[in-house]
């Protein structure tokens, strides 16, 4: 079932209401920040797609049902809101056998949050974000043991909660120079991929 569908069935079967009395209590709640007629009756034909929040709040307050309730067991039960990235779903990128990257965040974004993991003796290939018009920048946040960051000529020490940021279009490379393994995140803005 999807979602415009749960609305009519909610609104016709259990409710037993018209779309014109839909509409008035949308009205006697919201006044004149109500959802038009026209915009209800495209909701419940399923002609709009993607619902926004402010709309789904007032369907479900007209409704009497919370959000949760609307979406369960319709095509919509994943969320419209928030995109989750869950750990068992994320594309991965081996560097070597030493090294690998996980990518945390959705695609949609116009950024690239990344999870780095690096054992000990271990390296990243150096990098270098192209030279255009935009800025390429990369922040470096160690979560867990001891980062080497080589960023251009320059050699940075990092430790858990430290932070560096830099142009990445500067060639770098990270390194694990310890004896422990470093779980490191990396934001890159905007993304280069």
């Amino acid at each position: 079932m999807q979602i415009h569908e749960k609305i009519r069935h909610i609104r016709k079967d259990i409710l037993n209401i018209s779309l014109q009395e839909l509409h008035g209590r949308l009205i006697d709640i919201f006044g004149d920040k109500a959802l038009s007629y026209y915009t209800l009756s495209r909701i419940e034909r399923g002609h709009r797609n993607f619902l926004r929040i402010k709309t789904l709040y007032q369907l479900c307050t007209a409704l009497g049902i919370t959000l949760k309730d609307l979406k369960e067991g319709t095509e919509d039960a994943g969320s419209k809101i928030v995109d989750i990235v869950r750990r068992g779903e994320r594309d991965e990128y081996i560097y070597n056998d030493k090294a690998t990257s996980q990518v945390l965040s959705p695609s949609i974004l116009g950024y690239l949050v990344t999870e780095l993991t690096i054992t000990p003796g271990g390296k990243t290939k150096t990098e270098q974000d192209p030279l255009q018009d935009v800025t390429y920048t990369k922040l470096v946040i160690v979560n867990q043991g001891t980062l080497t960051c080589h960023t251009g000529s320059e050699t940075h020490t990092l430790k858990k909660g430290d932070t560096i940021s830099f142009q990445s279009s500067i060639p770098h490379f990270f390194e694990n120079l310890s004896d422990g393994k470093v779980v490191f995140q990396v934001i890159q803005n905007p993304k280069s991929y």
